[in-house]
């Protein structure tokens, strides 16, 4: 099990604790703000060797493998901006949100990642990204990291948003964090 000490999190915390009324928007990025359906389909192909439409199509090694592909800069050419998901990030900034991108990506990832959303025209205030050795799924992952946030501050005058593609993910902060709002991001929405 990946332990976080919370050390990343901290300078989060005390520019959100700065803020005359906490204002926080966590935005994913894959599906959320970048649709990432085509570098999903060619890592599924790759590692398959044939035409699959999903996950469940392959083995727990296939699995692995897929992840270690999807996961990398190999096909993060494919990826395309979400305008919807683009204009409410931008949207909130210009409210006086905080900014945070929480994305399952790992840290391998970070420069790429960064060079991705700054072409993009993405603008954010801070990025947390997944420890390269931890595999957790994001329905685990990702609340335990916005807990990290959430026991850092005072939710009863905070205006808090969460913006998630993953119905797994979305009911899992659903239900740990009943007063944040969630909105709904994924290709066709």
């Amino acid at each position: 099990m990946v332990v976080y000490d919370g050390a990343e999190i901290e300078p989060i915390l005390r520019r959100i604790r700065d803020m005359d009324r906490v204002r926080l928007a966590i935005f994913d990025i894959d599906n959320t703000l970048i649709d990432s359906t085509e570098r999903f389909r060619k890592s599924l192909e790759e590692v398959a060797g044939r035409r699959v439409e999903s996950l469940e199509e392959l083995g727990p090694e296939e699995r692995n493998r897929f992840w270690d592909v999807f996961l990398s800069p190999k096909y993060l050419h494919l990826d395309r901006p979400m305008e919807r998901g683009i204009k409410e990030l931008l949207e909130r900034r210009g409210e006086g949100y905080y900014i945070l991108i929480l994305t399952g990506r790992p840290e391998r990832m970070r420069e790429v990642t960064v060079e991705q959303l700054r072409e993009i025209g993405v603008e954010y205030d801070a990025l947390l990204m997944r420890r390269d050795d931890d595999r957790r799924p994001d329905h685990i992952y990702k609340p335990v990291r916005i807990g990290m946030i959430m026991r850092g501050i005072d939710s009863r005058d905070a205006s808090i948003e969460y913006h998630e593609d993953m119905p797994k993910t979305i009911e899992a902060v659903r239900q740990r964090f009943p007063y944040i709002r969630i909105c709904v991001h994924g290709p066709g929405t």
